[in-house]
Order: structure tokens, then C-alpha cells, then sequence
């Protein structure tokens, strides 16, 4: 399986890089491996967190907080988001599993920086995406875009070209295109239609 490193160097390969680093945890002292050690993570991040991918998906009862009373006519109740939470995208009534389905819930941080989702769902379950840090665990896909999405970041401190960057642009819009189709394959017509399509559009 491709590790980090190999990301790193499919990703230098991508602006005509020879892609030789061989550590970034903690990085060589190449300046190849410093700046893929900067951009790694950012890049796998943002690829997680732009697409609820089956691989990362989860679903999960949502733990009570105090409700505050500066939301009390606005909202019934709040909930912690789970440890890992990237990005919640749906909120469920207990036992309801209609594909598609979702409550209104609004996800806002308190004056300590916590986090807190409210929503009129007593009992709510949550389905969000999480970070995962295993690419083991990527499709080869989803390695692929890791990678194409990094060298975006390495363009311009590598090579100083705005055309090189431009060209590794190019190369994550078809990474991200190949990679969402392929993951739509992996669930029904249905779940596909009513997550990526509106709601007119979905009930023609």
C-alpha cells in the first residue's frame, strides 16, 4: 500500500520532480521533504473533508450538552460532535434510515472554541466524515488525489512557476472528477441521487 511518502513523491513526480524523499516524519533534509512535511497533511485533510467518501464515512448517536439559553427559542437541543468529526452533513431522528433523509441542525463554537451542534432532534445520530490518517485505508483513488492536491502546494515553493502550478491544477480537477465517480459506484442510485442532487431535481 502507499504510505505518506509515497504520496509525497507521486505528488513531486507531478512537477517533474525525481520524487527520491524518503522521510517526512520526521522529514530529511531535503527541502523537498521539509515542504512535503508542511503541505502533507493539509492536503490529505482538505481531500477528506471535500467529499463524504465511503471510506471515512460514519454514523453516530450524538452525546447531550446543556442547551444555552442564548439559543433556547432558536433550538431544542445540543450535542458534542464526535472525537475526529471533519465535517457533520446530516442529522437523523432514532430509527429513521430513509436514504437521503436529514433534520435541520445548525454547528456553531462556543466562546472556548468548543464546537456544538443544535437541533430540534431528541436522541439525534449524526452522519459526518472523519480524518483518517491510514492510507492504507484510501481507495487508490483517493491516494491519488491526496497526491494531486499536494502538489498544488508544492508548485510555486519548488519550481517558482505559475504554469507548473497551473498544470498540477489540471491534474487534481481529473484526480477529484475520477475519484468522486468511482466513489458513487459504491452505494445505491438513490443514496447517490438525493446526496449529490436537489431536492427538485432528485423528486422529477
Amino acid at each position: 500500500m502507499a504510505s505518506p511518502v509515497d504520496l509525497c513523491n507521486v505528488a513531486l513526480s507531478h512537477l517533474g520532480d525525481a520524487g527520491n524523499v524518503a522521510s517526512i516524519d520526521p522529514p530529511e533534509a531535503s527541502t523537498q521533504a521539509r515542504f512535503c512535511a508542511r503541505f502533507y497533511p493539509v492536503a490529505r485533510d482538505e481531500v477528506l473533508e471535500s467529499h463524504t467518501w465511503r471510506f471515512n464515512t460514519r454514523r453516530k448517536a450524538l452525546a447531550s450538552l446543556s442547551l444555552p439559553a442564548s439559543v433556547a427559542g432558536e433550538w431544542s437541543y445540543a450535542y458534542a460532535l464526535p472525537t475526529g468529526c471533519l465535517r457533520p452533513f446530516a442529522v437523523y431522528v432514532p430509527g429513521v434510515t430513509e436514504v437521503g433523509r436529514t433534520e435541520d441542525f445548525s454547528v456553531e463554537t462556543t466562546d472556548d472554541g468548543t464546537p456544538v451542534l443544535y437541533t430540534n432532534v431528541e436522541g439525534a445520530y449524526l452522519k459526518y466524515v472523519v480524518s483518517v490518517t491510514d492510507t492504507a485505508l484510501f481507495p487508490p483513488s483517493v491516494r491519488a488525489l491526496v497526491a494531486a492536491r499536494l502538489a498544488i502546494y508544492l508548485a510555486l515553493p519548488l519550481t517558482r512557476s505559475a504554469d507548473v502550478q497551473k498544470a498540477a491544477e489540471a491534474i487534481y480537477l481529473r484526480a477529484k472528477a475520477t475519484a468522486e465517480a468511482l466513489d458513487g459506484d459504491t452505494q445505491s442510485t438513490e443514496e447517490w441521487r438525493s446526496e449529490r442532487e436537489p431536492p427538485w431535481v432528485a423528486a422529477r
